[in-house]
């Protein structure tokens, strides 16, 4: 795994070595430190953070504890990267990066990047195209929602399921079934 982990660092983005101190360094680094401390909802917290970095030009690429704690193993620092390829918001939008970060997160549990990975996979951008995958995540998702989102993904997941033969639903049902998390840390 550690190979496969090396081979990929050319999705993290380049920095400049005086980011490091930078206000919006720090900012970033404070807003994760916020979120935490403050119990954000986790599937909440990437989206929201990224937004809010985004409109105020607080550009996470030049977050340097960002990128560290995302290779240290932080499934929130993995999924708010993932969530800034995928959309394109302070790094250039690439959906390779993007699945590469959000696999990583979601295999350790966090909702809201098996969610976006699901879709990645329903859409094949950046992973090959993939109902089955997509159904499995979604249905992870969904699983380990809170209420406020659980039923907007399992709309989501049941639209995907539409996609497959009654073996694959029953396959991927049986895989999320037997699926544990793998922490990092």
């Amino acid at each position: 795994m550690a190979a496969k982990r090396n081979s990929l660092q050319r999705f993290a983005p380049t920095l400049p070595s005086s980011s490091a101190g930078s206000p919006r360094g720090r900012f970033i680094s404070l807003a994760f430190l916020i979120a935490a401390l403050f119990g954000a909802a986790p599937s909440a917290k990437a989206a929201d953070l990224a937004d809010y970095a985004f409109a105020h030009r607080a550009h996470p690429r030049t977050s340097v504890g960002l990128i560290q704690s995302a290779e240290l193993g932080n499934p929130e620092a993995q999924t708010y990267l993932g969530y800034l390829y995928y959309k394109g918001r302070g790094v250039p939008q690439d959906y390779a990066a993007a699945a590469y970060w959000l696999t990583r997160a979601a295999e350790q549990g966090e909702a809201t990047a098996q969610f976006i990975l699901g879709l990645l996979y329903d859409k094949g951008q950046g992973v090959e195209e993939s109902f089955a995958r997509a159904y499995f995540w979604l249905n992870l998702s969904a699983a380990h929602s809170g209420p406020g989102e659980r039923d907007f993904r399992i709309r989501v997941r049941d639209a995907v399921r539409n996609k497959l033969m009654g073996t694959e639903v029953i396959e991927a049902q049986q895989m999320a079934s037997q699926w544990r998390p793998i922490p990092e840390q």
